[in-house]
């Protein structure tokens, strides 16, 4: 099979992060194609088919990476193996690998990871163990729930079996869990800043309506305010609610900024913690090897 080699270019790694050269060949081999009977003239020249089946492949591959990002795993793992046929280029083997490792096809997963790793770069390949560890381990949990799920209830005397996780990881009970964005402190400082700002608006209306009946309790006459009983105490009150208004309105605000702060620092941390569990993949562009989280 002929192969077309994609031009050079590098890839991050999903731990530090560190540029690859990965150095591959810009040129295009092309082997003759045999004719038993056509005349020689009417032969394709080997280099235009060889650059057809270059330019075939990438546009497979250009397909692929479309579904792949559309979720479309199947379809996406169907036309990189077909631009693999095309190309030959063993990088695509990892493309096919983590598609299947998203479809959960764990057996495929690892077949397509170990050819990889056979002809990955030495500094890739403790990368592509990682990853085949971590199939191993979600394999055999989904074999122990299969049988604990297929088996009748009855009482053990062994420990509980920890279920996988809704991305099929194996629960440990140890290591990061996902930060939830909506903690108790949230929702805490949440209500109590809103029973606070009600509080104060309630007094301040208080405050207003003492402060009315104030007005006509202490007629001004000769530019004196002079002040029945009720009016004085009117007054009093009216400045009393003002006070509690005014200071409930500040604790209710303050804590309103606090519940803020704090819910957007939670989703500063779950996003994180997304990214850091994201696939890393491998694949060739028309202009050289990229990789995307």
């Amino acid at each position: 099979m002929t192969r077309a080699s994609i031009p050079s270019t590098c890839r991050s790694t999903i731990r530090s992060g560190v540029v690859l050269a990965l150095a591959l060949t810009t040129t295009i081999a092309a082997s003759p194609i045999a004719h038993a009977s056509a005349p020689a003239d009417e032969a394709p020249p080997a280099d235009d088919a060889a650059a057809q089946r270059r330019a075939d492949g990438l546009a497979l591959y250009e397909q692929a990476n479309a579904k792949y990002d559309a979720g479309d795993y199947p379809g996406a793992v169907d036309d990189f193996k077909a631009s693999f046929d095309l190309l030959g280029d063993t990088l695509l083997l990892y493309n096919i690998a983590v598609c299947y490792d998203r479809m959960d096809e764990f057996d495929a997963a690892l077949e397509y990871f170990k050819r990889y790793r056979a002809v990955a770069p030495p500094a890739e390949q403790a990368d592509v163990d990682r990853r085949v560890s971590s199939i191993n381990a979600r394999k055999a949990a989904r074999t122990r729930s299969t049988g604990s799920n297929s088996a009748d209830a009855t009482p053990t005397t062994g420990p509980t079996e920890r279920r996988p996780d809704a991305r099929g990881q194996a629960d440990t009970g140890a290591g990061p869990t996902t930060t939830k964005v909506f903690t108790p402190t949230v929702l805490a400082l949440a209500g109590v800043s809103v029973a606070a700002l009600g509080v104060g608006l309630g007094f301040g209306l208080a405050s207003s309506k003492r402060s009315d009946a104030a007005d006509d309790g202490c007629p001004e006459v000769d530019g004196v305010r002079l002040c029945t009983a009720q009016g004085s105490d009117d007054l009093d009150r009216a400045r009393q609610f003002g006070v509690v208004s005014a200071a409930s309105l500040a604790v209710g605000g303050a804590l309103a900024i606090a519940a803020i702060a704090v819910l957007a620092t939670n989703a500063t941390r779950a996003k994180k913690q997304r990214n850091r569990g994201a696939q890393t993949r491998i694949f060739p562009t028309p202009l050289g090897v990229s990789g995307r989280f």
